[in-house]
């Protein structure tokens, strides 16, 4: 088995965790919620940023180890046609990172009674879950395409 078969496993399976973290986030903006500055806002605003971070940390681990561990670097080695897409699947690690450390900022704004409108931090947050589910569905479609090329290559 090479190497990038054995991380796109464990890519894969890191894939599904995320969507279960980020399923379980769904969940909970779907609840209910006290209006800002009302009894309870503090503590939903609390418990979605705590999810936020959670996620985030997940997410910031899982982009990590897909970059250092070699694997992007060898896909260009093996796959130099798929270079480009590679860069894409990178900055779209730091604009989904940055967009949970954004909601995090509304989000604690949100528990000090400071805004945002909550409208508005919901469907953002539901907006990022939507960027990232479609990044790691294509980037599991890209590591599959990989896959079955080196396949087929006997690699």
């Amino acid at each position: 088995m090479s190497k990038v078969e054995t991380s796109y496993e464990k890519i894969l399976r890191e894939h599904q965790e995320l969507h279960e973290y980020a399923q379980s986030l769904r969940s909970f903006l779907q609840g209910e919620r006290p209006a800002i500055g009302q009894k309870g806002s503090h503590s939903w605003a609390a418990a979605l940023a705590s999810r936020l971070v959670g996620l985030h940390d997940k997410i910031f681990v899982h982009f990590r180890e897909e970059e250092e561990s070699g694997f992007m670097a060898d896909v260009e080695r093996w796959h130099p046609h798929a270079i480009n897409q590679v860069d894409v699947l990178r900055k779209e690690h730091q604009e989904i990172l940055g967009g949970f450390r954004s909601l995090l900022d509304a989000a604690m704004k949100y528990s000090e009674w400071k805004g945002p409108d909550d409208i508005h931090l919901r469907r953002e947050s539901h907006a990022l879950l939507d960027k990232l589910r479609e990044h790691e569905s294509a980037e599991t479609e890209f590591i599959q395409r990989v896959s079955i090329e080196e396949f087929g290559r006997g690699i």
